[in-house]
């Protein structure tokens, strides 16, 4: 399978002309953050025309059934937001890789994995392992500069290297 095209809405314009963007080689600041509008402070672009007559030739005809599957999502998400709210982080169920493997989950548990689609699972590696592999990440952070966005920010939310 080919690779996709590469369009001017996919990148900015003036990589179609770069060579070393066309040769994949590109350093361009070193950061894609350009590909985060919601961090580079820029305004997203608007979709070109065909996507508002695409959208609305999927919308026309069922707008009633449309408006009621919105305001049934609605409910329901209003509902599921208090919930997370309420329980916060307790939301998320625990469980023991030796469960896992036992095949002892309760099923309570089980049921709440289905329900909120996430689980955290402890038990996995070995603590000593952890320790180890760690102490191996926090030297790698301290002698490979690396940088992120927003970059003005004490809490980046996107890193790179």
């Amino acid at each position: 399978m080919p690779a996709p095209a590469l369009t001017s809405s996919s990148v900015a314009q003036k990589c179609l002309t770069c060579q070393s963007f066309l040769r994949g080689a590109c350093q361009a600041g070193s950061s894609i953050s350009h590909a985060f509008t919601s961090f580079s402070g820029k305004k997203a672009a608007l979709l070109p025309e065909r996507y508002r007559v695409l959208k609305r030739n999927l919308t026309a005809g069922p707008e009633e059934a449309l408006q009621k599957s919105w305001d049934d999502l609605v409910e329901v998400l209003k509902e599921r937001t208090e919930e997370v709210a309420t329980k916060r982080e307790k939301i998320i169920p625990i469980v023991q890789f030796k469960d896992i493997s036992t095949k002892s989950v309760p099923q309570e548990t089980i049921e709440v994995i289905r329900r909120t689609g996430v689980a955290v699972v402890k038990g996995v590696i070995d603590p000593s392992k952890v320790e180890s592999l760690f102490a191996e990440w926090k030297e790698y952070l301290t002698s490979n500069p690396y940088n992120g966005f927003p970059s003005d920010s004490d809490k980046k939310v996107v890193y790179e290297t």
